[in-house]
């Protein structure tokens, strides 16, 4: 309906109005301290006014497919609840990265850098003997997780997020955001918006890895990416990134309740 140039505004708020679950999720997001609206936001139509059609788009993209997940039981092996952390702090940090580095559409990458591990819970639900498996393998060998995914299943949750995407009939760049987020980044389908969830991803991950050196692990193509296309960045710049993407994360700590 979104991409519809024909729909109005009081027929899209009706439409998401019929689904209680998912107004009530918009809402929570659309007065949370993400958009930081000093106005009380109490319709679906004030939101679509306030917020704009792409934007309440992204916001029941997001929250939908969250839903999809929201029965898979945590388990000491998978954290759901960290694993949602970690979801929600790479979406606002890939937002945050797409406004600053001036890449892609900030809802695109909000939308990307949410569902950019939903691959592993996949992997997780379905094949839980495989999954652990690779856990173990990567734990014991020092391992990304997505190679022993790889060596373990034949494919790794970055590909399994993709398929889920497409599956889904998910925006082209989300699905490759999603597939891309861990590289490679260079080549002639290279796709920015995949270069900004993988910095995000890395950022996040430096802030919550004791140990984890700056830029340790980071393909220098990913940013050779974002600065073909937006501005120019380097790995010198990556602690003033991590600075302010730590700061965003925090300003928006009560997005997370959204997605409970």
């Amino acid at each position: 309906m979104v991409d519809d140039p024909d729909t109005s505004a009081r027929s899209l708020a009706r439409a998401i109005s019929s689904d209680q679950v998912l107004t009530a999720r918009v809402l929570k997001l659309a007065n949370s301290s993400f958009y930081g609206f000093q106005q009380k936001v109490g319709t679906v139509s004030l939101a679509l006014v306030v917020l704009g059609f792409q934007a309440v788009k992204d916001l029941a993209l997001a929250t939908s497919v969250t839903r999809a997940f929201r029965n898979v039981a945590s388990d000491p092996r998978f954290d759901m609840r960290a694993f949602w952390n970690h979801a929600v702090s790479v979406g606002v940090a890939s937002r945050h990265l797409s406004r600053t580095l001036r890449v892609g559409a900030p809802g695109e990458a909000f939308t990307a850098g949410i569902l950019h591990d939903i691959g592993q819970v996949v992997l997780r639900e379905y094949h839980p003997d495989a999954f652990e498996e690779a856990l173990r393998l990567a734990a014991a060998e020092e391992l990304p997780i997505h190679e022993a995914e790889t060596s373990v299943l034949g494919a790794g949750h970055p590909q399994v997020g993709g398929w889920l995407c497409r599956r889904w009939n998910l925006p082209d760049p989300i699905c490759r955001a999603v597939e891309g987020h861990h590289g490679p980044f260079g080549g002639a389908g290279a796709s920015a918006l995949a270069s900004i969830v993988g910095l995000a991803d890395h950022l996040a991950s430096v802030d919550v890895e004791r140990g984890r050196e700056m830029g340790q692990d980071l393909d220098p193509d990913c940013l050779a990416v974002i600065s073909a296309v937006g501005s120019t960045v380097a790995m010198a710049d990556l602690p003033l990134l991590l600075e302010g993407t730590r700061a965003e994360v925090e300003r928006c700590s009560d997005l997370l309740e959204a997605f409970r």
